[in-house]
């Protein structure tokens, strides 16, 4: 097939449009993070993977809370996003997560008994 053939230049073009999509994709992911917590977003999976892990495979709900207490000063110290609000939004999304597995560490351990819990 020549270069400059129809057919040549259709699938240049689909390349183009599947690689520009990619780039958008990963644009959309990322664009929240300042430039240098490009990485911010995996960090996040894996923290989340592991508190998945944690609960699946039923081990101390301790690691559970040290896991979240990092993530959660990890986000305040580093302040990775762009806006204030994500900022916010993730602090307390954090926040909230460090309390439950703090909660139900103690409810594990029969140091609360849930009821405790509710105002």
């Amino acid at each position: 097939v020549e270069s400059g053939s129809p057919k040549k230049l259709e699938e240049q073009k689909s390349e183009v449009e599947t690689n520009s999509f990619k780039f958008a994709v990963v644009g959309v992911l990322l664009s929240s993070f300042k430039e240098n917590f490009w990485w911010w977003k995996v960090n996040q999976m894996l923290e989340r993977g592991v508190l998945a892990c944690v609960i699946m495979l039923e081990w101390s709900p301790w690691i559970a809370c040290g896991t979240a207490g990092i993530g959660w000063m990890g986000s305040i110290l580093a302040r990775p996003y762009w806006s204030s609000e994500e900022v916010r939004a993730d602090i307390i999304g954090r926040t909230t997560t460090l309390i439950t597995v703090i909660a139900a560490a103690f409810i594990e351990y029969n140091e609360l008994t849930g009821e405790e819990l509710w105002l």
